[in-house]
């Protein structure tokens, strides 16, 4: 761990550093209480990446407001995406700059074409809400009731409305639904994989992985 500017210094390996989070119930708790040790700007390495904190509203408004295009951009912490891509950036989530402005020119353009801003949109929704509505008020006679089902399905409906002209029920939907849930939280396990270098055998068979 190091101050930002001169002063007393630390150093930390990956694993010593996630025994120290793991010293609060969350990660950003840890990292207010190294703020008020190191200064509300200060600097770690995890592997050989290298993070900056700030943890002063000060300096988070001087970087992300007054210079919010030099603060703005994404780095590819992902090692597969990095082998995968060679580097590159592509797509629209993990892109920034030119890149992500022309991706996001098109992305609003063809969600204009789906119905996004238009009445027939607003409708979709209020369908979904009333579908929503209806099973929250059957399952308010169980004694416990997870919200979180019904509202996905009802979110869902409405993408769908807009992607393929049609909403879907039953439980066939549901179970594509839950199958969608579950490949973006298997992206849970590389975290700590991004900080490690990747270089082995097997990434020569790379190119075949779908991420």
């Amino acid at each position: 761990m190091r101050r930002s500017e001169q002063g007393s210094s630390r150093t930390t390996s990956p694993f010593a550093l996630k025994r120290l989070m793991q010293q609060s119930s969350d990660d950003i708790t840890t990292l207010v209480k190294w703020a008020k040790i190191y200064g509300p700007l200060y600097k770690f390495y995890i592997g050989r990446k290298l993070i900056l904190v700030l943890a002063d509203y000060d300096a988070i408004e001087q970087s992300l407001i007054k210079q919010g295009e030099v603060f703005s951009g994404r780095p590819i912490f992902n090692a597969l995406y990095t082998q995968k891509f060679h580097g590159k950036r592509t797509g629209f989530l993990l892109t920034d700059g030119e890149c992500w402005r022309e991706q996001r020119r098109f992305a609003l353009s063809t969600m204009r074409d789906c119905g996004m801003g238009k009445s027939s949109l607003q409708q979709s929704v209020a369908e979904a809400a009333e579908v929503l509505l209806k099973e929250l008020e059957v399952a308010s006679f169980r004694k416990s009731v997870d919200i979180l089902d019904s509202f996905n399905k009802a979110v869902g409906n409405v993408i769908c409305s807009m992607a393929f002209g049609r909403t879907f029920e039953g439980e066939e939907f549901w179970r594509q639904l839950k199958l969608i849930n579950f490949r973006v939280s298997e992206s849970g396990i590389w975290p700590p994989f991004n900080y490690m270098v990747v270089q082995s055998p097997g990434n020569c068979k790379i190119d075949n992985f779908v991420i």
